[in-house]
């Protein structure tokens, strides 16, 4: 299949025999996407497919979950390897803290769901810095100028944007 943003999309299996389920979860939208370890270092992410839901018309998380991996069974017909989610939010016990999503998340729910204990839940804030190493110099703007250790250098600053052709628009 083809590789247009928000459209379901799928390459053969013989490229991931137990992919990872990745999630971005926002109040509003949550992207999901089986993705295996790339072919380089330029490249050190393979999506094989993917699909955006929209959160208010899906009873949880785990619910938009087992929709996705039942949709997609041919791409991970062995399971995934383990789950990463990138949440709005802070995980608090068996729960991830937020207001603004229209259900409550609960990570037992969801490892019961993926049949896999495997579950990593970050700060959505923390998944952008740790991709951020991957952003080429030439795609990036410097907003502030200045040596270190001078008057006014602020230390370190991430400031990442995602464009809307990229698969989490």
């Amino acid at each position: 299949m083809g590789t247009l943003a928000n459209h379901p999309t799928a390459l053969p299996l013989s490229q991931a025999a137990r992919p990872i389920l990745a999630a971005d979860v926002g109040g509003t939208h949550a992207r999901v996407a089986l993705v295996a370890q790339g072919v380089d270092a330029r490249a050190p992410v393979q999506v094989l497919c993917h699909h955006r839901y929209v959160g208010a018309e899906w009873p949880s998380l785990a619910a938009i979950l087992h929709d996705f991996l039942g949709k997609h069974a041919a791409s991970a017909p062995q399971g995934v390897e383990r789950c990463a989610i990138a949440i709005a939010g802070f995980v608090l016990g068996d729960s991830v803290a937020n207001s603004n999503l229209p259900w409550r998340v609960s990570l037992s729910e969801i490892r019961s769901t993926l049949g896999t204990d495997a579950l990593e839940v970050v700060n959505d804030f923390e998944a952008v810095a740790y991709a951020s190493q991957f952003v080429d110099r030439t795609e990036a703007t410097t907003i502030l100028t200045g040596e270190r250790g001078s008057a006014g250098w602020p230390g370190r600053m991430v400031v990442a944007s995602v464009r809307s052709t990229n698969w989490l628009a």
